[in-house]
């Protein structure tokens, strides 16, 4: 396994400055997080072991922190804009983002090089942006990829590319390495404030296969 303990270790110091800390749900156990995936998804593959660290970490927000009535939608971003999921909340969005890419026509680009049915979303803005992985990557290439979804007039791409969806981050344990450097670069700080300019260059330097950064530097 990778250094993602330790970056979690320093997230958790991270959030404990938040008031979001104290409503980050208690992780899961290991062997239920695996058989709830597998089961839900009807997979005959393993899963990328990162996504079971992560929801065995935290398993998301509480749903009595998210709905309080006084609670904005910064209350609840966990890091730089995305809100941190619970593997049930995960699967219902990952369904739903699987009805909404299937109910495309054909001829879209970019739909799909791989199945469409085994999308898992991992966080959300909760105004439209979310981060999801396709399960069946890690089968094919050994990690998992991370890949944004919003509006194609969100994500900047090249203009012969009109899909509202790319890859972000290489793999579950670079986007952590992400948050990790900087967090401890002191690029983002406990009240939310981010320079953005050394953000993405962290990002890009770490995520070099990552499309976003190369097109949506400091638009993100």
């Amino acid at each position: 396994m990778s250094n993602i303990k330790e970056y979690c270790s320093v997230l958790d110091d991270f959030q404990k400055g938040r008031p979001l800390y104290e409503h980050l749900n208690k992780g899961l156990d290991k062997k239920t997080i695996e058989h709830t995936i597998m089961t839900a998804y009807n997979l005959d593959y393993p899963i990328d072991p990162h996504i079971v660290e992560l929801y065995a970490w935290h398993n998301g927000i509480s749903k009595e922190f998210r709905s309080r009535e006084n609670v904005t939608i910064g209350d609840l971003w966990f890091f730089d804009m995305i809100s941190l999921l619970s593997l049930e909340d995960s699967m219902e969005l990952g369904r739903m983002l699987t009805n909404d890419f299937l109910s495309r026509e054909p001829d879209e680009p970019r739909y799909f090089y791989n199945d469409p049915e085994n999308i898992l979303s991992l966080f959300t803005s909760r105004t439209g942006i979310h981060h999801f992985v396709f399960l069946d990557d890690y089968s094919q290439k050994g990690y998992t990829p991370v890949w944004i979804q919003d509006s194609p007039l969100y994500i900047n791409r090249p203009n012969d590319d009109f899909s509202d969806y790319m890859q972000i981050f290489d793999s579950i344990e670079t986007m952590f390495l992400t948050f990790f450097t900087a967090i401890t670069q002191k690029v983002i700080r406990v009240d939310g404030d981010i320079n953005r300019i050394e953000y993405d260059k962290i990002a890009s330097a770490l995520n070099p296969q990552s499309e976003f950064w190369k097109y949506n530097q400091c638009l993100y």
